[in-house]
C-alpha cells in the first residue's frame, strides 16, 4: 500500500485545498475521511466579499465549522449562504459547491 511505503499509517482525517485530483487521491491512498482545509475555505469565500465587510461575514461563515456535527454544519451552511446570497451573489455558489467538504 502507497501509505504503508511511505510510513504513514493509521490516517483518519485528510485535509486537502480544492484541488480536484489531490482530495480522491489523499482519500484513496490513506482511505480516510477527507476535508477542505478550513483557511483556504474561508480565504476563498472571503475574497468575494468587500473589504469593508470581511470581519462580519467571516463571523457568519465561522458559524458553520462550529457546529458539532456535519449535519449540522451543512444545515448551517445552507442558512448562511441564503443569508449572503442576497447581498454576495458571487458567494452562494462556491459555498454550495464546497458544502459536503467543510466539515467531516
Amino acid at each position: 500500500m502507497p501509505n504503508e511505503d511511505a510510513g504513514v499509517r493509521g490516517v483518519k482525517l485528510a485535509l486537502a485545498d480544492h484541488h480536484k485530483g489531490r482530495r480522491p487521491a489523499a482519500q484513496r491512498a490513506f482511505e480516510a475521511i477527507r476535508q477542505r482545509c478550513r483557511v483556504h475555505w474561508m480565504r476563498h469565500a472571503l475574497a468575494h466579499v468587500p473589504a469593508k465587510r470581511r470581519a462580519a461575514w467571516a463571523t457568519m461563515l465561522k458559524m458553520i465549522f462550529a457546529q458539532k456535527s456535519k449535519a449540522a454544519a451543512k444545515a448551517r451552511s445552507k442558512v448562511v449562504a441564503a443569508a449572503l446570497r442576497d447581498r454576495q451573489a458571487r458567494l452562494g455558489t462556491p459555498m454550495d459547491a464546497s458544502r459536503d467538504d467543510i466539515r467531516a
